[in-house]
């Protein structure tokens, strides 16, 4: 009896041990842990879809650890410097598929259009013409003229800047979107004078190609169009002396 009584003095001792452990050690660590809080970055204000993030575009956000949002961006350098893949509410996380490296719209390339600058469209005839509806904007493509008797890339239309690509119902084509957008039906370059020209023919009377050569490289891009400004001077000039040639 006694040995009996002893256990279950034992047993309520024990048990009073371990609501204490729970009550001032366990608790406070759960307790603790559910307070922990890890910063993320939210938008403070809408973004549209295309616009390249900048710094005043992140504003950090203290977000309780155990409720952290699984794929949710915690380095502001995985953020600013990117492009908006979709639109952001005011107060939206930033996740890896929200973003993107190069913009998937820019309805306002126009803005930017320089005085020497001109902006042309040319049909898309088929899918295989427009690189498989993979085109984006900012591309650096080479334009092929393709025509029974062979196909052919002029010296002027090597390198050209894609400003947009649109779909049959006139609206910009997203190559980075999941929704049924129908298939890019033209894109719109960025020229001057003397491939606007080309262009403008080849749309009458060529099967024209498009083939990528860069892309999501600026440095690369730069140097490409350079080139392609110089190479034209150079033809525009040696036209010239022949012109003068023959006079």
């Amino acid at each position: 009896m006694k040995k009996i009584i002893k256990n279950r003095i034992f047993l309520a001792v024990l048990a009073l041990v371990l609501a204490v452990i729970f009550a001032f050690v366990v608790s406070p660590l759960i307790e603790r842990a559910s307070l922990e809080e890890t910063i993320i970055y939210i938008a403070p204000s809408a973004i549209e879809k295309g616009t390249k993030i900048d710094e005043s575009m992140v504003q950090e956000y203290a977000f309780p650890s155990k409720y952290l949002p699984v794929g949710v961006l915690t380095d502001k350098n995985q953020i600013a410097g990117k492009y908006a893949a979709s639109d952001f509410s005011a107060g939206s996380f930033f996740f890896q598929e929200s973003l993107s490296e190069t913009p998937t719209v820019q309805n306002d390339w126009y803005r930017n259009m320089s005085d020497d600058e001109l902006a042309i469209s040319v049909t898309l005839k088929t899918l295989a013409n427009g690189l498989s509806a993979k085109l984006e904007p900012g591309d650096i493509v080479s334009v092929i003229d393709v025509r029974p008797e062979g196909a052919s890339i002029p010296n002027e239309l090597k390198y050209v800047k894609v400003l947009a690509v649109t779909n049959d119902l006139a609206k910009d084509y997203d190559a980075q979107s999941n929704e049924e957008e129908g298939l890019p039906a033209t894109v719109t370059f960025s020229v001057c004078e003397k491939q606007a020209e080309i262009l403008a023919e080849l749309e009458l009377n060529s099967n024209l190609h498009i083939a990528l050569v860069s892309r999501g490289d600026e440095d690369r891009a730069k140097v490409l169009l350079e080139q392609q400004k110089a190479d034209i001077n150079i033809g525009v000039f040696e036209q010239n002396d022949i012109l003068e040639e023959t006079e």
